[in-house]
């Protein structure tokens, strides 16, 4: 007769270290940031759709096919001979196929302008490791970056509103001026003197950012992300877009 060793632990060797609290808690650190932060971390989405209304942007992944694993396999016998008789056993080692299914798919309840409100997500954890892996990367660099606090001015506050009035004033002026100078391509000169006020923008948010740090915010990035989103927006009101 015979009997087969398996392989234990199969599985949880497939899956590495990663764990569903780690997916949890990852994409939690996610909830209230823009959805580019979300891209940077998980990569390009693969699909975007609504349901009842609410925008759901996906990530899926899947991969199957055959690991062949080491077994070992043990025979136990009897030999008859003319001085009587003897058990034996013999052991053979061989690679047994094992089918496998890795997927994986997250999903993000976002807002119309790119805020992540929530998550879920379903697969196992062969195919869902890779993700996790990159949750907990981001949040350990997140973790690990040391952010100098930077003295504020002499009257304690920055430059905030000095920063907002100059990138909505420079949105108005170019407007103003592409229109004038090219009346057909009103359109092109909006999205044209947005852009040309990106810099300011990223003052404007390096500013709100500080300003956040001074008054000991529990989250001086979100902060950021949220001032510069606001006036975005407001800029383009302002342009017409």
């Amino acid at each position: 007769m015979w009997k087969s060793i398996p392989v234990v632990g199969v599985l949880a060797l497939l899956a590495g270290c990663a764990t569903w609290g780690q997916m949890d808690t990852g994409l939690s650190a996610l909830h209230g940031r823009q959805l580019s932060t979300a891209v940077n971390v998980l990569g390009y989405p693969t699909a975007e759709n609504r349901v009842a209304g609410m925008r759901q942007v996906m990530w899926s992944s899947s991969n199957s096919g055959v690991l062949y694993l080491p077994q070992t396999s043990t025979t136990y016998g009897t030999a008859y001979g003319t001085g009587g008789y003897a058990n034996y056993s013999a052991t053979t080692n061989y690679m047994a196929p094992m089918a496998f299914n890795h997927n994986c798919t997250i999903t993000l309840r976002v807002s119309d302008q790119d805020v992540i409100l929530g998550h879920q997500y379903q697969g196992n954890l062969g195919g869902c490791t890779p993700y996790i892996e990159a949750l907990t990367r981001a949040a350990k660099a997140q973790k690990a970056a040391v952010v100098p606090r930077p003295l504020p001015p002499e009257d304690g506050k920055t430059p905030m509103l000095e920063q907002q009035g100059a990138y909505l004033g420079c949105i108005a002026t170019e407007v103003n001026d592409g229109v004038t100078r090219a009346a057909a391509a009103a359109r092109v000169a909006k999205d044209a003197a947005i852009d040309s006020c990106e810099g300011l923008l990223k003052k404007y948010r390096a500013a709100a950012f500080r300003n956040a740090q001074i008054e000991q915010s529990s989250d001086p990035i979100k902060a950021a992300d949220d001032a510069e989103l606001a006036l975005r927006k407001s800029g383009r009101t302002l342009a017409g877009n």
